[in-house]
C-alpha cells in the first residue's frame, strides 16, 4: 500500500524480553492522507532455517464512527423510519454536541427504527453508547444484527452506558429500534444513541481524498505532550482529538494553516486526531 510503511531498519525495531521470551516491536508509519477505514495488512514470515511460521496481521486505519456532529444522518447511508424517524438531538449527548433520539410521540404498539447496511472487511466489533428513558420491562431499545436481536434495554437511565458486539466479515444489517408496547408511558418514552464505532467497513472513500490538493503533517510523533498540525491548503478545518476509548476530549474549530495541540494534562497513550470535513484520521502517541 502507498499509505503504510513498515520501518524495519535497526533504528526502528525494538527488541525486549518478556517473561524470558524475546519480543520485537516494529514501528509503523501511516501516510496522513490514508482514507479512514483503510484495512492495512502486514504479512509476517519467520524462519530459523528449520522452523518457520507465517501470519498476517490486520489493522484498520482510524476510527470509523458516527457521532452525529454533521447535524444530520448524511455521514453514512442511514435508512430512517419513514413514519416515526429518529432525529438529531442536542439536549442529551454522550460526547460532542449531538446524539440521535428515537421518534417522538410514538403511538402504542409502534416501533421507531434506524438501519444501516455495511460491508465488513475484517472481523471486529460494533459498539455504541445508549441512554434509555422508558417503562421498565415493557418499552425497549433493541439492537439487531441481520435480524437477530443482540440486546435490549428498558427503564430510566441516569447515565450513558457502553455496549459492544462482535461482527464477522461480510454484508450486515445493523438495526436499532425503540419498541413501544400498548399501554403505560414512563420516563421520556424514547432512547438515545451516540458515538457508534463500526468494525472495519468498506466506505468507498479511497478516491475521495486528493493527495495533490490536500495534505497535513503532524509532528512530533511521539510527543511528550504538545504537537503541531499543519495543512497545505487555505481551507478551514475542525480538528478533533479522541482518547484510546474513543471519547472526544478536544475539538478545535476554524483551524487554518497551523494548529497547536496540548495533551500535557492527559495520560500517556495513543490518541486519534480527526480532521473535518476531509474525514482524515491519524494516530499520535504521547509518551
Amino acid at each position: 500500500s502507498s499509505y503504510v510503511t513498515v520501518n524495519s531498519t535497526t533504528s526502528n525495531v525494538a527488541s525486549l524480553a518478556v517473561n524470558g521470551q524475546q519480543s520485537t516491536i516494529f514501528n509503523i508509519s501511516i501516510n496522513a492522507n490514508t482514507p479512514v477505514g483503510t484495512l492495512a495488512q502486514f504479512p509476517f514470515d519467520l524462519t530459523d532455517g528449520v522452523y518457520s511460521h507465517n501470519n498476517t496481521f490486520s489493522q484498520t486505519i482510524g476510527i470509523i464512527d458516527e457521532d452525529y456532529e454533521t447535524g444530520d444522518f448524511t455521514q453514512y447511508a442511514w435508512v430512517n423510519d419513514p413514519f416515526y424517524p429518529w432525529v438529531i438531538d442536542n439536549s442529551n449527548v454522550y460526547e460532542g454536541n449531538n446524539s440521535s433520539r428515537s421518534g417522538a410521540g410514538l403511538p402504542d404498539g409502534e416501533v421507531s427504527h434506524l438501519d444501516i447496511n455495511v460491508d465488513v472487511t475484517a472481523p471486529g466489533d460494533i459498539s455504541f453508547y445508549k441512554f434509555v428513558s422508558s417503562e421498565e420491562d415493557y418499552d425497549y431499545l433493541q439492537f439487531y444484527i441481520d435480524g437477530n436481536k443482540q440486546g435490549e434495554w428498558s427503564g430510566i437511565d441516569n447515565a450513558w452506558s457502553f455496549v459492544s458486539f462482535p461482527v464477522t466479515v461480510g454484508n450486515h444489517d445493523f438495526n436499532w429500534e425503540y419498541d413501544k408496547d400498548g399501554s403505560t408511558i414512563d420516563g421520556q418514552d424514547c432512547a438515545w444513541l451516540d458515538y457508534i464505532v463500526f468494525p472495519p467497513i468498506d466506505l468507498g472513500q479511497s478516491t475521495n481524498i486528493d493527495e495533490k490538493n490536500f495534505n497535513f503533517e503532524l509532528f512530533p510523533n511521539p510527543t511528550m505532550g504538545s504537537f503541531n498540525l499543519t495543512f497545505n491548503d487555505a481551507n478551514s478545518h475542525t480538528v478533533e482529538i479522541y482518547d484510546a476509548n474513543g471519547k472526544l476530549i478536544s475539538s478545535l474549530d476554524n483551524q487554518l494553516t497551523n494548529t497547536s495541540v496540548d495533551l500535557k494534562e492527559y495520560a500517556a497513550g495513543t490518541y486519534t486526531v480527526k480532521v473535518i470535513p476531509e474525514g482524515v484520521t491519524y494516530q499520535i502517541v504521547k509518551q
